[in-house]
């Protein structure tokens, strides 16, 4: 249920509050499309997959190809996909997830390191989410050579990259306020002299 608010409240923002250009459109019809195709499945080399999960792949593949040094992005985005399959496994040894929920533990590391990594919002965005959805593939076909019966992209999962994408949009939304504060204070200490 968490899955359908969180994403109604994305298309309410950005559909009520974002800029009237392009990308606010496609933004609004791919959170539509990502909620209609939320329970579609189709089986594929014997794996369940999500409609959402690949359309969500699929969108974040061709972001990626029009980036520059798409190469460096993609290798950046392999390493982290790497790390989360290994955080996952993790997660199953070490249940630190009885204290600190999974969802946070992931989304704070992935946006640290997109943070950390370049000052593009395109590309802070694909070094936060598309490892997700890469790593999740890779996690999905290493415990199904164990017999254990996943679906790719689930609720749960996509869930989790909604959580990273507002983790990411509230962080960079609180930078942009401390800068524009910034400007403001220089800006009326400009007035009293």
């Amino acid at each position: 249920m968490f899955f359908y608010w969180l994403s109604w409240l994305f298309w309410i923002i950005i559909t009520f509050f974002f800029p009237n250009i392009q990308l606010r459109n496609r933004l609004a019809a791919l959170t539509l499309i990502v909620i209609s195709l939320s329970q579609s499945t189709f089986i594929i080399f014997g794996l369940e997959l999500y409609m959402s999960y690949v359309l969500l792949t699929i969108t974040y593949l061709l972001i990626l190809l029009k980036q520059k040094e798409s190469l460096e992005l993609l290798a950046v985005i392999f390493f982290l996909a790497i790390s989360y399959t290994g955080l996952k496994f993790i997660l199953i040894v070490r249940p630190i997830w009885l204290f600190i929920p999974d969802a946070m533990i992931l989304t704070t590391i992935y946006t640290l390191v997109a943070f950390l990594v370049t000052n593009s919002v395109v590309k802070r965005y694909l070094i936060a989410s598309f490892p997700l959805l890469l790593g999740e593939f890779f996690y999905v076909i290493f415990v199904s050579q164990l017999a254990w019966s996943m679906r790719l992209g689930d609720i749960r999962f996509i869930h989790l990259i909604l959580i990273q994408i507002a983790f990411l949009f509230m962080f960079q939304q609180w930078k942009q306020g401390k800068y524009k504060y910034k400007k403001l204070l220089e800006k009326l200490e400009e007035q009293t002299n």
